[in-house]
């Protein structure tokens, strides 16, 4: 049986594609966001592919998307006004 070490897990060369996918989408985003925010939304997967290939975009993806169902959003953003009676 193998031993599993943590060195080996993170060692890996996919978790590595991954995090430089991660951290390529979130500064190419920033960036295109100061300077054209209305392609920020194709900025974030062609910065984790150009730094992290396939593996990049799909760990940026699944990042998103855990972010999105563990409250990343506000909920004053989703929150539709109320009207008040007086």
């Amino acid at each position: 049986m193998r031993k599993t070490s943590v060195k080996s897990i993170l060692g890996s060369k996919t978790l590595q594609k991954v995090a430089l996918g991660v951290g390529g989408g979130v500064m190419a985003s920033l960036a295109i966001n100061a300077i054209a925010p209305q392609f920020s939304r194709f900025a974030a997967p062609a910065g984790a592919f150009a730094l992290g290939g396939l593996e990049g975009v799909i760990g940026n993806f699944a990042l998103g998307m855990l972010g999105n169902r563990t409250g990343g959003g506000t909920t004053a953003q989703n929150a539709s006004p109320q009207m008040e009676v007086l």
